[in-house]
């Protein structure tokens, strides 16, 4: 007899609509696994003032930048993000809901496995300091756990501008991709023309809303998903992303790359937007095939699977990093070796095997925060100071997170974090609580 979580993945696999657009889900599992995979593999562990340390071996190693290439495949999560929310919201709109209710709903999903994984982190650290563990160590710790939590602060803004970006794609259609996109291409050439790396500061909302538009403009029918667009696309974006590294300023790794004056990510600069047009146009042109394939029972398993934590894995997978780190290194287990030695690749196999075990481990005992997210009820009929309250949780909850992201390595405290994050955070979560409980259970997605 199968456990039950096989039964319940098979049982939902059989239960999809025929019209899914299976190819999404695939999308998102996809980029998500391949991110966590890269992480992994560019995390080195070195000794500082006999401490263990993280480091990044794209700092070390420069004949593998090219390949972050293939693994920056961030672009596709806010592809499949675009196009999953404009379905979403319209399927609420249709029920009789309004823009805030929905925002919060899908706030919401987001929060419940973040919040334990947060909760989970501050307890960790109280703990290791109760029990004599060096401050700075930990705060570089608990950095090196939550640094991939920008991407979620960058989600959450652009997901919360979903109700206006569907509304001028619906009035102007790709003009609206097209002028954003612009706009964010002459941010960045300001940054090499002035010298000033905050001009484009802005490109870290415009970058990813343009691609989330291009998700949108999928799910609306603008684009269409035909080998012949999707190659047109592909090409466009391969030969401007080439010419752009190969002619300008841009640098060839696409993540960032410790002590590199310029960066593709943060800021997103032009060099990245055209690879992300590129694997955009990718995912178009091979939308037919893989909406096929996944017709099979198995691979639509596996993807349903994926996709039934997937918040939970991306959230948890550098937490895991750092206790398989402790686990091999801090024991003495595997030796620290020079970044991208022979021997240093060779433990890599040993490393990765580490961090897929501890992050199964993780999933399987958090991971019912995100599986048994129930739908939120619309808040918006309980008047305007719900709609109020809800709109400042969601102020709270992205304030809270950016500066989680923005902290840094160092020492903040007991915690691990700053205190003012933590409570904007968790005021902001408090908040929506209070939300859910008098909105009633109006499915929101």
């Amino acid at each position: 007899m199968a456990p039950r979580p096989i039964e319940e993945l098979r049982s939902a696999a059989e239960q999809t609509p025929p019209d899914r657009e299976r190819h999404v889900d695939l999308l998102r599992a996809w980029a998500i696994t391949f991110v966590v995979f890269g992480h992994w593999v560019v995390a080195a562990v070195t000794e500082q003032n006999g401490m263990l340390a993280e480091s990044n071996a794209l700092g070390e190693i420069t004949w593998i930048r090219p390949l972050t290439w293939v693994f920056q495949v961030m672009p596709l999560f806010f592809l499949v993000g675009g196009y999953a929310n404009a379905a979403s919201i319209r399927s609420h709109h249709e029920r009789g809901g309004r823009d805030i209710g929905w925002i919060v709903g899908r706030h919401e999903r987001i929060v419940r496995p973040v919040t334990v994984f947060l909760a989970s982190v501050v307890v960790a650290a109280l703990l290791v300091r109760r029990f004599g563990a060096d401050a700075e160590q930990t705060g570089r710790a608990v950095w090196a756990a939550t640094v991939p939590l920008w991407f979620v602060v960058v989600y959450l803004v652009v997901l919360t501008l979903t109700p206006v970006a569907v509304r001028t794609h619906e009035r102007w259609g790709l003009r609206v991709p097209i002028v954003v996109g612009a706009v964010a291409l002459a941010a960045d050439a300001a940054r090499f023309r002035t010298g000033i790396e905050e001009v484009a500061f802005v490109n870290h909302l415009l970058v990813w809303f343009v691609i989330h538009q291009l998700g949108i403009a999928w799910r609306q029918g603008r684009i269409a998903a035909t080998p012949r667009v999707g190659g047109i696309m592909m090409t466009g974006g391969i030969v401007a992303a080439v010419a752009l590294v190969a002619l300008g300023p841009y640098p060839v790794s696409m993540v960032a790359v410790p002590g590199a004056d310029i960066d593709n990510t943060a800021p997103p600069s032009a060099a990245l937007l055209a690879l992300a047009l590129a694997q955009c146009g990718l995912a178009l042109a091979l939308r037919d095939t893989v909406q096929q394939w996944l017709q099979r029972p198995r691979p639509w398993i596996v993807v349903v699977g994926v996709n039934s934590v997937i918040l939970t894995i991306f959230a948890w997978h550098m937490a895991a990093a750092v206790m398989a780190a402790v686990a091999l290194h801090g024991s003495g287990l595997v030796p620290i070796t020079s970044i991208g030695s022979a021997a240093w690749w060779g433990w890599r196999i040993v490393w990765l095997t580490a961090c897929a075990i501890v992050l199964t481990i993780l999933v399987v005992v958090v991971a019912r925060a995100e599986r048994s997210t129930p739908p939120m009820g619309d808040p918006s009929p309980l008047g305007a100071v719900a709609a109020a309250a809800s709109g400042f949780a969601v102020i709270g909850i992205v304030a809270g997170m950016l500066g989680i992201a923005l902290a840094g390595p160092a020492d903040h405290g007991p915690a691990g974090l700053p205190t003012a994050t933590i409570a904007s955070y968790g005021v902001g979560v408090l908040i929506l609580m209070a939300v859910r409980r008098h909105a009633g259970h109006t499915p929101t997605r």
